[in-house]
């Protein structure tokens, strides 16, 4: 669309027009209505809270592609029947810890002299969380991290050779 160009006179009052207009809507309680409701500021506030986790649990599993299918005790967990859990042939139940979080972290033992450590990070949007995994095992350290909700469980597979893995599940709450 073409601008067509006004004469000096009619741009002046279009300007004191608008001016006019923005002082008549703020002084009019409309630019008051442009603010969150009460029951809008609260449930803003209550997102913004930071989500105070009492524990984490943590379940080892040994994966390897041998006979035997997955352990009984790992029956309730549906997510070890889809990659890329279900290119193990063979998932067994190894352990089962819930730990405090002493501060913003939990420190758990695994196979192999091998260490978990589970740190709190900043919440992401909303209720959700961010939790930082470390895994020491072998000399080596590897990070993962993760946004869940709380009770929401999450995996992760570390890979111990060729054939098999120790997998992780965690459930912060």
């Amino acid at each position: 669309m073409l601008c067509r160009r006004t004469s000096p006179p009619i741009q002046a009052l279009t300007a004191k027009l608008l001016g006019l207009a923005v002082w008549l809507s703020a002084s009019s309680g409309m630019a008051q209505a442009a603010r969150p409701t009460p029951r809008v500021q609260r449930q803003l506030a209550q997102n913004a809270a930071p989500v105070a986790l009492a524990r984490v649990e943590l379940t080892v599993m040994s994966a390897s592609n041998g006979q035997g299918g997955v352990d009984p005790r790992l029956q309730a967990f549906p997510q070890l029947t889809r990659p890329p859990f279900s290119a193990f042939s063979k998932i067994e139940f190894v352990s089962q810890l819930a730990r405090p979080l002493t501060g913003t972290t939990a420190r758990f033992p695994i196979p192999n002299e091998g260490t978990v450590t589970v740190s709190q990070g900043p919440n992401t949007r909303g209720r959700r969380l961010t939790l930082v995994v470390t895994i020491q095992l072998g000399g080596r350290s590897h990070q993962t991290q993760f946004s869940v909700a709380p009770g929401d469980p999450f995996f992760l597979a570390h890979s111990l050779g060729a054939d098999n893995a120790l997998v992780l599940r965690f459930v912060a709450q």
